[in-house]
């Protein structure tokens, strides 16, 4: 699928002749968990379905990682017979997974709504109007407009509480006994070493989206829409998926159009509008639909122009 997309800038940008993008627009459909069958009944029945991320590269070099800084703290072990090294970091290791296992960061990272009906949004970054993300959103998955605000505080549990308490206590406990205890403390600096490297890793590694538990794919017809001139990636998008360019197009103009544009997108608001409220009727969208073709074809010297 990268390849495609990689293609399809090319060939856009090479018909514009201008190496610029004005608009790129993105499109991706939503979906649910792909293991997940039964999704339709466990909305009806007031459920959420299950969020599960995919494992990557990355998460796979968090163990390998882990099982390096333990191969690591037991060379001591081998070579003098201290043990004590190689139990530090077993310790370490054990309530480091304990503190990742914890129910409530799962509630806090995905405490958005699941949607029950089928949605579209547009994201867009403040500070790169030149880029728009569409998500066609399908039952079931996530909201992306919660996802793209702010966190709100999610109420901590009280076994949250407990746990975090006991696993306070025994971190106390573990750093008075590595104090009292004699440690080749070179080993400790590089196994600490390597944990910073792998956190380092892991702040800045690209990842996925059904890594972190959002299922997006690409529209297989029209993964990408890009355009030099930010009008004709607006009414190509228009074309292709009627409504959608409506509410982006006031991102971009509000009144500055020529008689030409102000011509179609009063076509596209009518053929929209007439579709939502004329599903049923063969008629109606027929003649809305020869009637954005025709508009189409008139917009095509935009394009050249």
């Amino acid at each position: 699928m990268k390849s495609e997309v990689a293609d399809e800038l090319d060939s856009m940008l090479k018909t514009e002749g201008k190496a610029k993008i004005g608009l790129s627009i993105s499109l991706f459909t939503a979906t649910t968990n792909r293991r997940n069958q039964k999704i339709t009944i466990e909305l009806e029945q007031g459920g959420e379905p299950a969020i599960e991320p995919r494992w990557d590269a990355l998460w796979i070099l968090g163990y390998f990682f882990a099982f390096l800084q333990l191969g690591i703290a037991a060379i001591p072990s081998g070579l003098w017979g201290q043990w004590q090294d190689f139990l530090m970091t077993a310790c370490g290791t054990v309530l480091l997974f304990l503190a990742g296992s914890v129910s409530q960061w799962r509630r806090e990272r995905w405490s958005c709504r699941r949607l029950s009906h089928d949605a579209t949004y547009i994201l867009m970054r403040r500070d790169s109007p030149q880029n728009a993300l569409v998500i066609f959103a399908k039952p079931g998955s996530l909201n992306p407009e919660d996802l793209a605000a702010s966190t709100e505080a999610v109420e901590v549990s009280a076994w949250t509480k407990l746990t975090m308490s006991i696993q306070l206590i025994l971190w106390v406990a573990l750093l008075i006994t590595a104090d009292g205890l004699e440690i080749r403390t070179w080993f400790l600096v590089l196994i600490g070493g390597l944990g910073m490297l792998y956190t380092i890793i892991a702040a800045v590694a690209p990842r996925k989206p059904e890594n972190w538990g959002i299922q997006l794919e690409l529209v297989r017809n029209h993964p990408c829409i890009v355009s030099s001139k930010v009008m004709v990636a607006l009414i190509r998008l228009e074309i292709a998926y009627p409504g959608v360019s409506l509410a982006l197009r006031l991102e971009h103009f509000s009144e500055t159009m020529s008689p030409k544009e102000k011509a179609f997108w009063d076509k596209a608001k009518a053929y929209f509008e007439a579709k939502n409220q004329n599903e049923g009727s063969s008629a109606v969208n027929t003649e809305a639909s020869a009637s954005m073709r025709s508009i189409e074809e008139k917009m095509n010297l935009l394009s050249s122009s």
